[in-house]
């Protein structure tokens, strides 16, 4: 069971991440596209481990999957930021963890893992947490804000590059693993650099020193987490490792947000109203409900 640990360190990390990026996205104004080319460049890091562990040349297939996962890696970043825009980073992840959904079914057509009723009453669990989170109100009816949608499509695409990881990291070399998929992240975000060079080059000039050093370090412990996932992933089913990341991470991600709201409110700002908070307790209790009935049960 050591992966439930390397899979909560993960979990820990993104949380606290995930308030950096509310952070670079709402205040600082680094748009979406911007956003993943400083992970896809960050991720180059990854090369230092080749002198000490050395890079297994892995076939040209799976050469092809690693570059997958990486350009997929790129691809689900880009509705998890913009939905950074509309919504506290509470709601964002909370939304996000309808994601094993998409891994469950993933999972049933490339791995044969088939689909229970059990599942079922897990999704409808994950559904409402969603739709409770994410539902808005103006004077006539209630109606489900765009940040829903954009976290729908995320993990849809993050439940491919997932069960792609499964495969990989339970075949091959952890360490070659993570620098092919952090090489095919990089690929990925070179294309867009292509096409977004010159907002780029004016973000880049535009935000300070402080403001790059935060995220180079939000960049690094973003790669801490993926490596301690990778491992969790070698080990345990990708279903069980998603599980744990989507049970654990709104609870971390919630609390680190109230911990900024009340001693950084420049740096987050969350609605820190009983109103909301029970509100999103909630979801984050039918979310856990969701999960137990999708895996653990």
């Amino acid at each position: 069971m050591i992966w439930i640990l390397f899979a909560a360190i993960s979990a820990l990390l993104w949380a606290l991440t995930s308030n950096f990026d509310k952070f670079f996205v709402h205040n600082k104004k680094i748009r979406p596209f911007i956003l993943a080319i400083f992970n896809g460049i960050f991720g180059l890091i990854a090369l230092l481990l080749i002198p000490f562990f050395g890079l297994e040349i892995f076939s040209p297939f799976n050469l092809f999957l690693a570059f997958l996962t990486g350009f997929l890696y790129i691809g689900f970043l880009l509705p998890y930021y913009k939905a950074c825009e509309y919504e506290e980073i509470s709601r964002v992840i909370i939304l996000w963890k309808m994601s094993p959904v998409f891994v469950l079914i993933t999972s049933a057509i490339f791995l044969g893992e088939f689909l229970t009723a059990r599942d079922f009453i897990g999704f409808i669990f994950l559904l409402s947490a969603g739709i409770l989170i994410s539902k808005k109100k103006n004077k006539k009816h209630f109606y489900l804000g765009i940040a829903f949608y954009l976290l729908l499509l995320s993990s849809l695409i993050s439940s491919f590059r997932v069960t792609i990881d499964r495969f990989l990291y339970s075949s091959l070399s952890i360490i070659s693993v993570y620098i092919w998929t952090r090489i095919g992240v990089f690929l990925a975000s070179m294309i867009l650099l292509i096409f977004f060079w010159k907002g780029f080059k004016d973000t880049f000039n535009r935000i300070t020193i402080r403001d790059k050093s935060a995220l180079a370090f939000k960049s690094l412990i973003d790669l801490i987490g993926l490596f301690t996932i990778g491992i969790a992933i070698s080990i345990a089913k990708a279903p069980l490792v998603s599980a744990a990341i989507n049970a654990l991470m709104p609870t971390f991600t919630f609390l680190f947000a109230i911990l900024f709201t009340i001693k950084l409110p420049g740096f987050v700002k969350e609605d820190i109203s009983r109103e909301k908070i029970i509100e999103k307790l909630i979801a984050i209790a039918l979310v856990f409900i969701g999960i137990y009935f999708l895996y653990m049960g």
